[in-house]
């Protein structure tokens, strides 16, 4: 695992100071520098790697300077290096989405040491093994918690498309996950009674991503559908004037909380909500 060690020298004032070589040196388990010297730029840092050691066990490192007085200066740094053991499902399995459209949730499987804690900087392979979906990324290596991820955009029919993960020489390696395609639906919205009615009551809908929402004036009065909040990168949305047995449809193509109301009746009709899942 690649980890960064930043010094910074500053002078009696505690302003940074630029141009001071800094020296690393390895003190304890057996890990290799990226740099053994460095030189602090104009915010007085100065930073190297350390690839750690072989074996379990804490690895350390010093980064020490000559200051003006002659004597030296310098900080440890110390990384513990962790035995990968096994490798578990994270997150991610049996999740659901409309035709082509990416998991609401990346596949996660996570790197473990055998005291449960996660190993970071682990290289986890990625393959789909039946249906036809298709993976973002084919490999990933674990971060600081242990997770690697893959993303998964779902085929273009009902299907079941199986993933498989794999690190070597873990236990519990290949991992399977499963995610469901089904087709879009379209979910209806009446306006009556100067309300907007979602399905099941209230005026909240649930949907998933790429599904179709339609709403239906069953008012002698006019209604709009006009969006008042919407998720980062979402489009907004606004009716024409809709009369009696009017219709309005929207395809939302972006996650998250939509909010919109009536034009016509603002303080009557708004606050109602579409999930997108």
């Amino acid at each position: 695992m690649l980890e960064s060690f930043v010094v910074r020298v500053t002078d009696i004032n505690g302003l940074p100071v630029q141009g001071v070589m800094v020296n690393w040196e390895v003190t304890g388990g057996g890990g290799t520098l990226g740099a053994t010297t460095t030189t602090t730029s104009v915010d007085g840092t100065a930073s190297t790697t350390l690839i750690l050691g072989p074996d379990e066990g804490q690895n350390s490192a010093l980064g020490s300077f000559t200051k003006a007085s002659g004597s030296t200066g310098g900080v440890t740094f110390r990384a513990e290096g962790l035995e990968p053991t096994t490798l578990v499902v994270g997150g991610g399995d049996n999740q659901m989405a409309r035709f082509n459209q990416i998991l609401a949730q990346p596949l996660s499987a996570m790197v473990k040491a055998a005291d449960g804690r996660g190993v970071p900087g682990y290289p986890v392979d990625w393959a789909v093994t039946s249906g036809d979906g298709s993976l973002l990324n084919s490999s990933s290596l674990s971060d600081a918690t242990g997770a690697a991820a893959a993303g998964l955009t779902v085929g273009s029919t009902a299907d079941t498309t199986t993933v498989e993960a794999s690190a070597t020489g873990l236990t519990g390696s290949p991992l399977e996950f499963e995610a469901f395609a089904t087709a879009p639906v379209s979910v209806t919205v009446i306006m009556q009674n100067l309300q907007f009615i979602a399905p099941g009551g209230g005026d909240a809908a649930t949907i998933l991503l790429g599904d179709t929402v339609r709403w239906l004036n069953r008012d002698a009065a006019d209604h709009t559908v006009t969006s008042s909040d919407t998720p980062q990168g979402g489009n907004p949305f606004d009716s024409p004037v809709l009369k009696l047995n009017d219709t309005y449809e929207f395809v939302v193509k972006v996650r998250g909380v939509w909010t919109y109301y009536c034009r016509v009746h603002p303080e009557i009709m708004s606050g109602a909500t579409i999930t997108v899942n």
